[in-house]
């Protein structure tokens, strides 16, 4: 029985080490995808922000296509929506959902997806949470849709769904991305 365990655990584990996509997509204060602080004063000046995708594990396909929704901004607070170069949006990213197309393949990574430039109309609480989660039924673009995940299409199979993980961003607070030093000593835990 132990036996059989060792094998299962090496079989996952290289099945680990040699990589199922680390691939995630957010809102970031910064075009390297590393600030998901995102600094909004009420009353000021427009704020520009990015979407950003990591593509760790996935740069040998590359991607042709996203969907996704960012949730989070107030609907009352004036955004507008600025497309990477060669990438044509289809839907809205702030309602139901939307998709980026591209004619080419895409391997850059951290790819920034869209520039926000958003402009506060009112306060929001501290801290609120905005995140980039899957796209609705109701999106123009639903039939693209993998189901409850924002996702890419790889380039070598377009129409076949991988799953992005959601990076949760925060206005007005601090929040962290991936593993610093501050958040190591938990991860360290969850491993023992």
């Amino acid at each position: 029985m132990v036996r059989l365990m060792v094998i299962v655990f090496v079989a996952v584990a290289s099945l680990w080490a040699k990589g199922a996509p680390a691939m995630s997509i957010g809102v970031f204060a910064d075009s390297l995808g590393t600030d998901c602080s995102l600094s909004i004063p009420f009353p000021g000046e427009p704020v520009t922000l990015f979407v950003v995708a990591s593509l760790q594990g996935f740069e040998d396909d590359g991607v042709v296509n996203e969907s996704f929704r960012i949730s989070g901004v107030p609907a009352n607070w004036t955004r507008d929506v600025i497309v990477a170069p060669g990438a044509y949006l289809v839907g809205d990213v702030f309602g139901a959902g939307g998709c980026l197309l591209y004619a080419n393949c895409i391997v850059n990574t951290p790819l920034v997806l869209m520039k926000l430039r958003i402009s506060p109309t009112s306060s929001v609480q501290q801290g609120t949470t905005v995140s980039v989660t899957a796209i609705s039924e109701e999106a123009e673009c639903f039939l693209w849709s993998c189901g409850p995940c924002a996702r890419f299409g790889g380039c070598s199979q377009p129409a076949h769904c991988y799953c992005a993980s959601e990076i949760a961003s925060r206005i007005n607070g601090a929040c962290s991305v991936a593993v610093t030093s501050d958040t190591w000593s938990v991860m360290k835990v969850l491993f023992r």
